[in-house]
């Protein structure tokens, strides 16, 4: 399935307009492959869910708290890691 199509399904479905616009950035932060073939579930975007999807091979990670959540933070440290692994894994 394409990428945009599933985001577009995920978006309307959770209703994530209904939560205004806040700083946790809903819905799709980081694209990766057009075409989505295996997804991977988590709570959490940290480290260790980016590393495990991408040993599995997996096209789109849903989580329930992403990368971005309140003010905006610099892409360093451990931000700068899982995007790095994040863009490198597709």
């Amino acid at each position: 399935m394409r990428l945009a199509t599933l985001a577009r399904w995920i978006d309307d479905t959770l209703d994530i307009g209904a939560f205004g616009a806040d700083s946790s950035l809903n819905g799709l932060q980081v694209e990766g492959r057009r075409e989505v073939r295996r997804v991977a579930t988590a709570v959490d975007a940290c480290e260790e869910t980016i590393r495990r999807a991408a040993r599995a091979r997996v096209d789109l990670i849903v989580v329930h708290h992403g990368l971005f959540w309140g003010p905006a933070v610099p892409i360093v440290g451990f931000m700068a890691r899982r995007l790095r692994r994040l863009l490198a894994n597709g």
